[in-house]
């Protein structure tokens, strides 16, 4: 999702469907009526005219409830003058962090759409977090914003939590009128503006709250699912916030039923302002549930009794599915920009309402929704992104269309790169069109970086090419004539497997090279037109965390996998995992165990308990037998744990994962399994045979779909 589309797009859609409520109580903030000012070419121009009562902002009310935080604008008029596009900004700080609520009018609608940002006070940069839900009282000329509670995190990790404050809060409602007025005889825009300082505080009553010297936070507390099976990894940062060393234990509270959570640990010794990472392995059972939203309570609490820290963790389904193994076609909406004279002032408009950078008028985007109500589609013309086709006609233009997904990318990509996918889109052609390939390139836009350099700050994101776009034969558009142009995409071996990344995104380059006369000197400058209806189909699989990961929060143990940690099996054979447990601390007797996902199809090959000597090496094999009549892609998601039975802070975990294929055979280790149960059945805990694992190490390294996925 990138940042402009919340000035261009009608995206109203919150993960959670939640619908705000008429305002209750006393407002917040109060404002007198009549008090815009009108500023034309950087003047003082007077008193407010009657015709902007929609930027006469009257009283702001801010709610918070167990689930967010509801805020109503209300203002003199939303109907009166539909002419002046509106802006309102609600901006608050909570735990020395910085955060803004921005609602806009379309020029001409009463519909607002909304969106949530992060103010880095350091550098002054604005960043994009997420789209809001936001809906109009036409009647009480009232504009209602739901922010979910899990977007607001203070500076010290921490979520809303009670007797906590909202500071510093303050609101300013702009709007740009298409009237224009003179000023020293030359015609100006006039920008009207309604500002409340900035003085108001919210005490906050719900949430789970952080005490004493325990703190827990993560920088991705919630995830997005489309409601496949499937396994997440939770990072979570664990501090000792006070001036002495103290032993916590970790607990989870509210896990949903059938979710399968894992700690690497139970218990964390932490020195005092020490902070350490803990990972969480979470399994999730298939959930048609989109709109919904599950979640959990981890807690670290102070052995000494000094403190409690909590999180607040789950998985949204959103409304809008995301691009995965069922949801593999992404449909294009092109957004025409508004044709007023005045709105086509891209930076007047912007200056006005938000008050820098630029913005597109127009843009395309896809999603898995076909059809797109919220939008008003239209053509939207190519722009000439090059000339001359392989270097041979310096006058042949290509015409080019970005077509971003939205909303953004939040979850990892898994493409199988045996398959391929397609792109049909229809276009239109005002003048004769002769030669037309439609080619281009599929992107993965990473995490937004914050780039420093001398007095000043930008925001980057690093472009990856995933797939390709190849054409087929040339084909001839006749005048004003719309043809239905096809292509293939072929994925890159570096999509195998893209991971999830925070704020990422998803972009296609559409390129349309063509043999007609259109040099940027002369020609006939009527770009080709791309028309409502075209869609992206991608040859995806259903997305999981990596499994090359491993958990282990204590350095004296460790988990190491021989063969590798996904295996592919037909129906009715077995798959032999191969680990190593290494001990570097004393002399310690250790429990092994398997949970997760289909862990009936699983057994331990060997002593489910052991005793290691200081720097020894246990070897265990994890044997899985799919069922046979286990259907395609079905998964056995299982978890190694490995823990000391006298130190509950010496713990390990290893995700292992077989996935069923019916499509190609794969090596079946079954006799191999048989004479691990049979030397395990001699009572030798030590080393297996090294051949015979060896064996099954290499058979193991058969695989279905492309390269090395880590």
């Amino acid at each position: 999702m990138r940042a402009w589309s919340w000035l261009l797009l009608l995206l109203l859609f919150s993960p959670v469907a939640v619908s705000a409520q008429e305002a209750q109580g006393p407002p917040l903030l109060e404002d007198p009526a009549g008090d815009v000012r009108a500023v034309a070419a950087g003047q003082d121009a007077g008193a407010s005219p009657a015709a902007v009562d929609r930027v006469d902002l009257r009283a702001v009310h801010l709610v918070e409830t167990p689930t967010h935080l509801e805020a109503s604008f209300q203002v003199g008029a939303i109907e009166q003058d539909p002419s002046v596009v509106h802006g309102l900004f609600l901006n608050f700080e909570y735990a020395g962090m910085r955060y803004e609520v921005r609602a806009s009018s379309s020029l001409g609608g009463t519909d607002y759409f909304a969106a949530f940002f992060r103010i880095d006070e350091s550098t002054g940069r604005t960043n994009y977090v997420d789209n809001l839900e936001a809906t109009v009282s036409t009647g009480t000329a009232t504009i209602h914003v739901l922010v979910p509670r899990d977007l607001v995190v203070g500076a010290d990790g921490a979520p809303l939590v009670p007797d906590r404050s909202l500071t510093d809060i303050g609101v300013i409602s702009r709007g740009l009128s298409v009237y224009l007025i003179s000023i020293e005889g030359e015609p100006a825009t006039l920008t009207l503006r309604d500002d409340v300082d900035g003085t108001a505080e919210l005490l906050l009553r719900h949430g789970v709250e952080q005490t004493g010297n325990a703190r827990l936070w993560s920088e991705t507390p919630f995830r997005s699912s489309n409601g496949e099976a499937t396994t997440f990894v939770f990072q979570v940062e664990a501090q000792n916030v006070g001036e002495a060393a103290d032993d916590f234990e970790l607990a989870l509270q509210g896990v949903p039923a059938k979710w399968d959570v894992q700690l690497p640990v139970e218990r964390l010794h932490l020195e005092a302002g020490e902070q350490k990472r803990v990972p969480l392995v979470v399994r999730t059972p298939f959930a048609h549930a989109h709109g919904s939203l599950e979640q959990f309570l981890l807690s670290l609490t102070s052995v000494s009794g000094d403190g409690v820290g909590r999180v607040e963790m789950g998985v949204r389904y959103p409304l809008i599915p995301q691009p995965a193994g069922h949801h593999d076609t992404l449909w294009m909406h092109p957004v025409p920009g508004p044709t007023d004279p005045l709105s086509t002032s891209v930076d007047l408009l912007n200056e006005a309402i938000s008050g820098s950078g630029s913005y597109y008028t127009d843009a395309v985007v896809m999603n898995a929704v076909e059809s797109d109500e919220r939008l008003q589609t239209g053509p939207v013309n190519g722009h000439v992104c090059d000339n001359g086709r392989n270097g041979t006609s310096p006058l042949a233009p290509t015409y080019c269309w970005r077509v971003y997904l939205d909303p953004g990318l939040d979850m990892g990509l898994d493409f199988d790169l045996g398959r391929l996918g397609a792109v049909e889109v229809p276009v239109q052609a005002l003048v004769p069109t002769d030669g037309a390939v439609l080619g281009g390139t599929l992107y993965h836009l990473g995490s937004p970086e914050t780039v420093e350099e001398v007095g000043y700050s930008y925001t980057t994101q690093e472009y990856t090419p995933v797939a390709d776009v190849v054409g087929g034969d040339p084909v001839n558009i006749g005048l004003d004539e719309t043809v239905l142009l096809s292509a293939t995409v072929v994925p890159r071996p570096e999509a195998d497997l893209v991971p999830y990344a925070p704020d990422a995104g998803l972009v296609l380059v559409l390129e349309l090279e063509t043999d007609r006369l259109d040099y940027a000197l002369f020609g006939p400058h009527e770009e080709p037109a791309l028309l409502p209806g075209g869609f992206l189909r991608l040859p995806l699989l259903e997305y999981s965390d990596p499994v090359d990961q491993v958990f282990s929060a204590a350095d004296a143990l460790r988990l190491e996998v021989v063969t590798e940690q996904e295996r592919m099996l037909n129906p009715g054979d077995t798959a032999v995992f191969a680990v190593d447990v290494a001990h570097a601390g004393e002399r310690g007797t250790f429990d092994a165990r398997v949970v997760g996902g289909n862990v009936e199809w699983a057994s331990l090959l060997g002593p489910t308990t052991f005793t290691l000597e200081g720097n020894e090496t246990q070897r265990l094999s994890v044997r899985v037998t799919a069922p046979a009549d286990a259907p395609d892609e079905a998964v056995a998601d299982l978890v190694l744990e490995v823990a000391s039975t006298s130190d509950l802070s010496v713990r390990g975990l290893l995700r292992l994962v077989a996935v069923v294929d019916t499509d190609a055979e794969h090596p079946d280790d079954a006799e191999q399994a048989a004479a691990l149960a049979q030397n395990a059945g001699r009572n030798s805990p030590g080393p297996v045979a090294p051949l015979l694992l060896a064996a099954v190490a290499l058979l193991a390294l058969a695989r279905r779909r492309g390269p090395d996925r880590r």
